[in-house]
């Protein structure tokens, strides 16, 4: 997380891969990213989100860990 410190600027790729070619598909998303330290309130409000959706990771000290936030600016 330290290099989106220095250059917040990000880019993500979700893919559905086909053996089909034609039919492959995905979304590029460009946006700056921000490193959330647990403790502030979107991660403590998202936080608990995750888990409940994730069984198995209701365990995980996600509160302690810092996330890296990506807001959508342009798909």
């Amino acid at each position: 997380m330290c290099n989106v410190k220095e250059n917040p600027q990000v880019a993500v790729v979700v893919d559905h891969h086909r053996e089909e070619w034609e039919r492959l598909a995905y979304v590029l998303v460009h946006r700056q990213a921000e490193v959330l330290r647990g403790g502030g309130q979107e991660h403590q409000e998202d936080a608990p989100l995750l888990m409940d959706r994730y069984a198995q990771i209701a365990e995980w000290p996600l509160i302690e860990w810092s996330v890296l936030a990506i807001r959508v600016e342009r798909v």
